[in-house]
């Protein structure tokens, strides 16, 4: 890993819940790199860049009323961080929804996201599954045995 450290990782990850709360273009646009990567079950194709990660989360927020979500711990190891995280927001049927997940970060030597992967299960929001399953990017669950391929 050449230039980012432990902290500055940590601090990418923070930067990125509080601009995904504000829903801030500017500070999207410091903590996402320009060719950067978001895979969310919610999409079927990565959102890119810093301009597709602000129109995801303005969509988040007319869909799910401002999807209120913060970091609980985050793990760092190299260029990568895991975060575990609560939220709550507004489900498409109105009534207010708890949701939990795990985003996955990779940060360029700038320390910039330069992916992330988001493993939820978005069903408390949207209606879709009633299961309590934790979801890949695909909307699939995701294996209890990651050696076990999922079928869909």
């Amino acid at each position: 890993m050449d230039g980012v450290g432990h902290s500055a990782i940590e601090q990418t990850v923070q930067e990125y819940f509080e601009a995904a709360l504000a829903i801030d273009a500017d500070a999207i646009a410091r903590v996402f790199s320009p060719g950067s990567l978001w895979f969310n079950p919610l999409v079927e194709d990565p959102v890119e860049g810093p301009g597709g990660a602000f129109r995801f989360l303005q969509r988040l927020e007319r869909e799910f009323g401002n999807l209120r979500r913060t970091a609980r711990s985050v793990f760092v190891l190299d260029d990568a961080a895991a975060a575990t995280w609560t939220g709550r927001g507004r489900g498409t049927d109105g009534r207010e929804a708890d949701v939990s997940g795990v985003d996955v970060v990779e940060v360029d030597p700038d320390g910039r996201i330069r992916s992330l992967w988001s493993y939820w299960d978005p069903g408390a929001l949207t209606g879709s599954t009633d299961d309590g399953e934790a979801r890949g990017t695909t909307g699939h669950p995701v294996p209890s045995n990651p050696k076990t391929p999922v079928q869909g």
